[in-house]
């Protein structure tokens, strides 16, 4: 969702429990099987605070709704129940696209600022992020979720696009692209040092963009590219 998300950024991988975090960052794909680079850095930086945002586990509708726009841009986010064995997490709040980024990104990036320029030009409006730690035996170690609103419909599957482009053309190490049977999401898949995988996946509904960053032992593939569905249904 990178932009690590979605921003042509670069996707972490976090490190469970401890201060220190592994940072992969990436950002969207295509829908091959062929292979592409990333940059895996460290990040040890403080997260940005979080905001009285809660997550109550709200699940995404299954059938096409009409979005008046009066739904919290933090209740769009797929629930936390996505999958099984996960902490709830807290919601935080991204008011700008220089915190989002910032968020995202391993201390010191040198792509901030143009990531930063990228979506303001893209009509950043608002933004949100949740970190889950696995808390059962067979969950994932981490997931990561996250939205953005931008400008419009055009906006948010540009943007799309620039994250899987800038990915493709950036990064260092090896990435397995992973079919996603839409028009709308691009997924990765990278097989990390410690014998874990990391699970990307980034799409768009309407003006927002997400992103789902799944990192484990088993990232539960059908769940999280089902979750992206329903989204999808929920809110384009």
């Amino acid at each position: 969702m990178h932009p690590d998300i979605l921003a042509p950024m670069r996707m972490r991988a976090f490190a469970a429990g401890a201060a220190a975090a592994a940072a992969l960052v990436l950002a969207g794909c295509g829908t091959d099987e062929r292979v592409v680079n990333v940059t895996v850095t460290t990040h040890t930086g403080v997260t940005t605070p979080t905001v009285p945002a809660t997550d109550t586990g709200y699940t995404t509708p299954t059938t096409p709704t009409t979005d008046d726009g009066t739904t919290p841009l933090e209740l769009r986010l797929p629930p936390s129940r996505t999958i099984d064995g996960m902490g709830s997490g807290e919601v935080k709040r991204m008011q700008t696209a220089r915190e989002m980024v910032t968020a995202l990104f391993a201390a010191g990036d040198p792509g901030v600022a143009t990531a930063t320029a990228r979506l303001n030009a893209a009509g950043y409006e608002d933004g949100y992020f949740r970190d889950q730690q696995g808390t059962a035996s067979g969950a994932p170690t981490l997931v990561r979720t996250y939205a953005m609103r931008l400008r419009d419909d055009g906006a948010a599957a540009g943007e799309v696009v620039a994250a899987t482009d800038e990915v493709v053309r950036s990064s260092t190490a090896s990435v397995q692209r992973v079919e996603t049977n839409n028009n709308y999401s691009r997924a990765l898949s990278v097989k990390l040092p410690n014998g874990e995988t990391l699970l990307f996946v980034t799409w768009a509904s309407g003006r927002d963009v997400y992103g789902m960053q799944v990192r484990g032992k088993d990232v539960h593939k059908s769940d999280v590219l089902e979750a992206v569905n329903q989204n999808h249904l929920a809110w384009s």
